[in-house]
Parts: C-alpha cells; structure tokens; sequence
C-alpha cells in the first residue's frame, strides 16, 4: 500500500466523520423542536483492495442518514 492509498483512507475517514459529527450536531440544535425526529448517520465499510494476497482495509464512508421515530 503507498502512502498516497493511506492518505486518501485518512482523509475519506475524516470527512465521514464530520458528516457524522453534523447530524449529532442536527440533533442537539433541534433537541426541543417540536416534531423534530432523532438522526443516525449509518457508517460502512469500503470495499478492500487486494494486493497479491494481501487485502488491505479500504477505510470507512456514509452510507446514508436514517431518522429515527417512535
């Protein structure tokens, strides 16, 4: 794996994570809105890529935002 791989893995993490970050942020700024719904940012992970017959992890993204009712 070059370090170029491991830095995009670095950087596709962290915007994950912000994106995660921003809907617990969503919920905490409408935690006393009337009719507002709780979200989860569902998190998976990237497909490895195989090197000979070495797989190396491919990282982490957002696979989508649910909205959580009672």
């Amino acid at each position: 794996m070059s370090l170029g791989s491991s830095l995009f893995i670095s950087v596709q993490a962290m915007l994950t994570d912000q994106a995660a970050l921003a809907v617990t942020s969503n919920n905490i700024a409408n935690v006393n809105t009337a009719g507002y719904t709780r979200e989860v940012a569902n998190l998976e992970e990237t497909p490895p890529a195989q090197f000979g017959n070495l797989d190396f992890g491919g990282g982490v993204q957002l696979s989508n935002i649910q909205s959580i009712r009672d």
